[in-house]
């Protein structure tokens, strides 16, 4: 009798290799954290091109004694003006159906159930694959924005970083006697390189101690210091060490400090850790890589104004299939500035 090309063998004899149960829920690996802008800046709306913002001045020394019917005029005062100039920017991104199934390919699985049949099958319109680009696309956008606002350079050759003068290019340079806002800079630098014990504690009392009555005045509550993550952990450290085994020792170790370890204070001023500068910092692109490692910023909020025509346009993208091409575009545009207004306002250790 012929054989039947069948195994007479009982068993399994599926040619192919069990790769195991395809789990549909996409995990998104975390990103850098960004505070919102609003932390940080009063955020201004509207503007599509400049803010002018009317800078008053003080006066002082007006009162004289009266000299009969002579009478002396002082000075007026003078109003002048802060400029905030807005930049157009935009984002575009194109993905392919090759794009999809290359970045989908476990065993090509997620495309075969991902993906449209037939004449739309290049087009992720209303399926998983448009909410995956939509999401990376909006995540990408709050970190850049954020950089950018951050460590803008626009005398810096390399595009992904000279949109704009951002926060620290304006400190440093007005802190540098090079600018209009003189910044008070402390006394101690923070250098590059792991920081020695205590170096944080040092850095946020210079900045206390070493600032402008103007900043002294303000009510804790309306003032913070933005740190770097290593200043914040090395601070955290020197809190931890300073209390020589007391029960607060413990209570800082295990809990951390503030309301129930949620935040960390000094003097009764917040201390917000950024580890998003931390990664902008290690990045051999940024204008300041090399140069700066760790830094502090001890200011108010209002003092710096990030400029948005459209809030919600620098969180907002746009997608479409384009069936010409066979691609799936997605673009946002939006306009922004920053600018930091009052010199007496602003002490920063570097």
């Amino acid at each position: 009798m012929a054989s039947s090309g069948v195994s007479s063998t009982p068993g399994v004899n599926f040619n192919y290799t069990y790769d195991g149960i395809l789990e549909r829920d996409i995990v998104f690996c975390p990103t850098v954290a960004t505070p919102a802008i609003s932390d940080l800046f009063r955020v201004v709306e509207t503007a599509r091109y400049k803010i002018q913002v009317p800078l008053v001045t003080s006066i002082s020394n007006i009162v004289k004694k009266s000299v009969n019917c002579a009478r002396a005029f002082s000075a007026g005062l003078d109003i002048t003006n802060a400029t905030i100039s807005l930049v157009e920017l935009e984002s575009n991104n194109s993905w392919c159906k090759s794009d999809f199934e290359q970045t989908l390919n476990v065993g090509n699985n997620l495309a075969e159930e991902m993906l449209k049949n037939g004449v739309n099958e290049w087009d992720p319109s209303g399926t998983e694959i448009q909410t995956i680009i939509d999401k990376i696309v909006l995540d990408s956008l709050r970190r850049d924005t954020f950089r950018i606002f951050s460590w803008g350079d626009t005398t810096d050759a390399d595009t992904n970083w000279n949109q704009l003068q951002g926060l620290w290019t304006q400190l440093i340079a007005d802190s540098d006697g090079s600018g209009t806002y003189c910044v008070q800079r402390t006394s101690t630098g923070l250098g590059t390189g792991v920081l020695a014990g205590g170096t944080a504690l040092t850095a946020l009392a210079e900045c206390y101690t070493e600032s402008k009555i103007t900043l002294k005045q303000v009510p804790n509550s309306e003032k913070y210091f933005a740190v770097t993550g290593s200043i914040y952990e090395n601070l955290l450290a020197s809190y931890e060490a300073n209390v020589n085994g007391t029960e607060r020792q413990f209570t800082n170790l295990v809990a951390g400090q503030g309301d129930q370890g949620t935040e960390l204070t000094y003097r009764g001023i917040r201390v917000m850790p950024i580890y998003a500068w931390d990664q902008d910092l290690a990045d051999p692109g940024n204008p300041l890589f090399g140069t700066m490692e760790h830094g502090v910023l001890y200011t108010t909020r209002d003092n710096h104004i990030a400029a948005i025509h459209t809030a919600a346009d620098a969180g907002t993208v746009s997608g479409w299939f384009n069936r010409a091409e066979r691609e799936y575009w997605i673009e946002s545009h939006f306009r922004m500035g920053f600018g930091t207004i009052c010199c007496d306002l602003t002490t920063i250790s570097r």
